[in-house]
């Protein structure tokens, strides 16, 4: 996504604090304005999308599989983009509001329609839903579930619902406090971060602990039997983990809670970023909203807390390669 600053300075060492407005019209190989009725039309304007209207997208679809639910989702910007980037300092901050839609997936390994263009900007062909087998052009790539394209937008029948989501993106410190009762059954009263939350999270404690690799992690349970390598797969033997090398591993259910602050279990998510001028790592906390399917909720604990660790690549010219 492009977006456009103006420095108070105009060379780099004289930038100073840098207003930050979009999105614009993109500087890189990836279009990201579509028509929100069929994302495989480019527009500059509503006029050239019908019914639809013409709008900018965080990325192209998006692919999740966890708990053996594969979901597909779309994010689409809902507004003006602001915020501040200091160059010389490698920092920055940007509200972007992103209308955040489900789609169920087509299958735990293919979550999303795919593109065979090998590499992003390259051309190949939509694999599965209702564009299958038409022109594409890859727009992202993914490690364990194929390339994807606005070409190939997800099935608009598989829709299971949209929701707000503050993307809050920052190189500093970004926190999500508990700030709602929970709602559920067996709730008692306990803080949850978001509203109609139905419990804290997913472990048989209420406690979400820290692993060994710093993500959270349900201590005393539940476990799930997962592949080593390809952890979105669920298996019950090895047979079920086809990658080279892979096997079928039991480890502790995943969580979010504080686990990047080391605090109590009722504090708040906390997530740091690390300013660069070339490499920044962006960071955000937010809520997402519940879906209609009541396996995707279940699966992803919706509505409730999310947070993003987002390494990128800063690009501040006319044109980016």
């Amino acid at each position: 996504m492009s977006f456009a600053l103006a420095c108070p300075g105009q060379f780099l060492g004289q930038c100073g604090i840098c207003p930050l407005t979009g999105p614009i019209a993109s500087t890189t190989v990836v279009d990201n304005r579509r028509c929100s009725n069929g994302t495989q039309t480019t527009c500059t304007s509503d006029d050239e999308c019908g019914a639809g209207a013409c709008e900018f997208y965080f990325g192209a679809p998006l692919p999740i599989t966890g708990g053996g639910v594969p979901i597909c989702v779309t994010n689409q910007v809902n507004g003006p983009v602001t915020g501040t980037v200091s160059p010389e300092l490698g920092q920055g901050a940007s509200d972007i509001a992103i209308i955040f839609t489900s789609f169920v997936g087509i299958s735990e390994t293919q979550p999303c329609p795919t593109c065979s263009g090998a590499t992003v900007g390259a051309a190949g062909a939509c694999q599965g839903g209702d564009r299958d087998g038409q022109p594409c052009t890859t727009d992202g790539t993914t490690p364990f579930f194929g390339n994807t394209s606005f070409d190939c937008p997800p099935s608009a029948s598989a829709d299971i619902g949209s929701s707000t989501l503050p993307l809050n993106l920052t190189t500093g410190t970004r926190e999500l406090a508990p700030a709602a009762s929970c709602v559920g059954a067996a709730a008692r009263g306990e803080p949850c971060y978001c509203a109609n939350q139905l419990q804290p999270n997913q472990c048989q404690d209420g406690v979400c602990g820290v692993a060994a690799d710093g993500e959270g992690a349900c201590e005393t349970g539940p476990t799930d039997s997962l592949c080593a390598l390809e952890t979105f797969r669920s298996c019950t033997t090895n047979a079920d983990c086809p990658a080279d090398g892979d096997s079928c591993s039991t480890r502790p259910r995943g969580c979010l809670g504080p686990t990047d602050a080391g605090g109590a279990p009722d504090g708040p998510v906390v997530r740091a970023g690390t300013p660069s001028q070339t490499r920044p790592i962006q960071v955000g906390t937010f809520c997402i909203g519940e879906t209609r399917s009541g396996a995707v909720n279940a699966a992803a604990g919706l509505p409730g807390p999310g947070s993003i660790v987002l390494p990128t690549r800063t690009c501040i010219a006319t044109s980016c390669p």
